[in-house]
């Protein structure tokens, strides 16, 4: 895999290649709570990143076998399949697949890594 150094936050790092076009391309994301999809969807949008998103597990893995997408961003808990589950499961069918995790519960988060 190559990679290219890139200037951030005042600091030269080493970026595979493979991630320095992630602006371009498009992130699904994944949470059971209307208005959080939608707050994501439009901050992502602002920063000129295509996005779109799905409220269960079942519509994002179904979604990942027909749109070819670059992220995937997770809310750790839903009901039935949990995120880290969906990320499982998302990875095998799309090795390629920027994951991305995120939760509200964070002192639960310590307990169940």
């Amino acid at each position: 895999m190559s990679a290219a150094m890139v200037q951030y936050q005042d600091q030269e790092i080493e970026a595979p290649d493979h991630l320095l076009s992630l602006g371009s391309s498009t992130t699904v994301l994944v949470d059971d709570d209307l208005e959080m999809c939608e707050l994501v969807e439009a901050g992502l949008k602002e920063r000129n990143y295509l996005a779109t998103w799905k409220m269960t597990p079942a519509e994002a893995l179904d979604v990942l076998d027909h749109e070819d997408f670059a992220v995937l961003l997770v809310d750790l808990h839903m009901d039935g399949m949990g995120g880290l589950d969906l990320c499982r499961a998302a990875l095998a069918k799309r090795p390629d697949l920027v994951v991305v995790v995120m939760t509200g519960f964070g002192t639960k988060l310590e307990r169940q890594l």
